[in-house]
């Protein structure tokens, strides 16, 4: 069977519980406030470049990813502010909020993303809804100071192929989200048809030019036969003839619609044949062990 499970736990992992650094000739000062189940960091800075601002809603060492991105050390997550899509079912409403938590110049990020580095972390996860020329920047800015440690993009899934060929060599995994494939999912998920085009043709390319890929998908068990874009998604992908593991969300609580959405044993059963029908490796968020390798 391809089938990839492992224990799922997720944490933000604070380096030290008040750390400073120096960033440029700037003093910030690291403080976990432990406010949420994921932590938050904020920087409080002591002068710093005014423009080119970068909205960042957390950071830290977050365990519990995919193994290819954990690798039993935790990757140094970032979060960027700023999200178009307005998901009903979002899990992070805070980043379409009305302000970031802290915000960074380009300069002051690119230290972040070698601080992480240096923190242990074993990959560099920016979580971002659509790419930000001022990130970009910045991470490429931090592989000129000595960045080494593997760069995953997770995104939403709302990003061209266009613009994903202008980045594909700073990136070493490639995480999107395919969140509807189906008119549906759209409705649940309040998406328009573009976001399914758009999604489809960045997975198309990122498969093609054959990046490491690894396509997350939620299953919204409340509505009628949830597993219907699933199927979609693995017919399209063996008609494309590609291969790459899914990593399915299978359980969590949407702060917006104040519900859990949960798959019960039968619709867990029914996953697994069809990850078996259609021979496509499957990541679930649940228990054991992930035997897919990138």
């Amino acid at each position: 069977m391809l089938r990839a499970q492992r224990s799922f736990t997720k944490s933000l992992e604070p380096p030290h519980r008040t750390r400073a650094f120096l960033v440029g000739d700037d003093k910030l000062v690291i403080t976990d406030m432990w406010q949420s189940w994921q932590g938050s960091f904020y920087l409080s800075p002591e002068g710093g470049q005014k423009s080119q601002r970068v909205g960042v809603n957390d950071f830290g060492i977050l365990r519990g990813e995919e193994p290819p991105i954990d690798r039993n050390k935790g990757t140094g997550a970032v979060y960027i502010f700023g999200c178009p899509l307005r998901c009903k079912t979002c899990y992070q409403p805070e980043f379409f909020g009305r302000k970031a938590r802290m915000e960074f110049s380009v300069s002051d990020l690119a230290r972040l993303f070698l601080e992480l580095q240096r923190e242990g972390a074993a990959t560099l996860s920016i979580v971002m809804a659509t790419l930000q020329k001022p990130v970009v920047k910045a991470l490429i800015k931090a592989k000129e100071m000595g960045l080494s440690i593997d760069c995953v993009l997770n995104y939403s899934g709302f990003v061209s192929s266009k613009d994903l060929s202008e980045v594909q060599d700073l990136f070493e995994i490639f995480v999107p989200d395919v969140k509807a494939l189906s008119e549906k999912y759209r409705k649940a998920h309040a998406l328009s048809e573009g976001y399914t085009k758009t999604a489809l043709e960045g997975v198309r390319y990122l498969a093609e030019s054959q990046k490491n890929l690894i396509v997350r998908h939620l299953v919204l068990s409340p509505l009628p036969d949830p597993l219907s874009d699933i199927r979609i998604l693995f017919d399209w992908m063996n008609r494309q003839a590609f291969r790459f593991p899914l990593s399915i969300l299978t359980q969590y609580l949407c702060p917006i619609e104040k519900r859990l959405f949960s798959l019960s044993e039968e619709l867990l059963s029914q996953l697994h044949e069809l990850s078996d029908q259609f021979r496509v490796p499957i990541f679930l968020q649940g228990s054991g062990d992930y035997d897919y390798k990138l």
